[in-house]
């Protein structure tokens, strides 16, 4: 996401969405500035350290 402020805000609107469906989930925004490329390699870097595999990752330029 640009700012983790708003992503914050659109993963409690996801689970509260979904909290009826009976599924646990687990969203994590993380920042990521995709117009600088040692943004990128940190982000990278870090997503390995983290997490063995990502099952889904969103990448959302509009507003929501």
């Amino acid at each position: 996401c640009r700012t983790l402020e708003k992503a914050k805000e659109t993963r409690e609107k996801i689970l509260s969405e979904t909290k009826s469906s009976g599924k646990s989930l687990k969203l994590v925004p993380m920042e990521l500035d995709l117009s600088s490329l040692k943004n990128l390699k940190i982000f990278t870097q870090l997503i390995k350290q983290k997490y063995n595999k990502i099952d889904v990752l969103i990448n959302n330029a509009g507003k929501i």
